[in-house]
């Protein structure tokens, strides 16, 4: 089997090349070095937000009040996560009156409803 053959092939298992697209107005986060210590480590900052598309793979992104000119492989989508919701019944008007009588309760589950729904 010819070596090329080999590389070829090991090289298509390993590197599978992934376009990533950001919209514009979506939060992302920015893989920055670090500046504590050597070069070799990064971090990943954010929440920033893009603010405008370049090229294919090249994005303007606002982050901490400053707009920086980013290549996509240092970027990475940023997901919110609610662990959590306290809600107040005082303020809630469908709920019972045993259920008011309560302050405060911790909810398992969360809906997010928008005016268009």
């Amino acid at each position: 089997m010819p070596s090329g053959l080999k590389r070829d092939t090991f090289l298509d298992i390993i590197y599978v090349p992934r376009d990533k697209t950001f919209c514009v107005g979506e939060s992302v986060l920015v893989l920055t070095t670090d500046s504590t210590s050597s070069n070799v480590f990064s971090r990943w900052k954010g929440p920033g937000v893009v603010r405008d598309m370049k090229s294919k793979n090249s994005y303007m992104v606002e982050l901490d009040g400053i707009r920086r000119h980013i290549h996509a492989d240092r970027l990475r989508k940023y997901h919110v996560q609610v662990d959590e919701v306290c809600c107040d019944l005082a303020e809630c008007s469908t709920v019972t009156a045993a259920a008011a009588a309560a302050t405060a309760t911790v909810v398992g589950h969360c809906a997010i409803v928008h005016d268009e729904d």
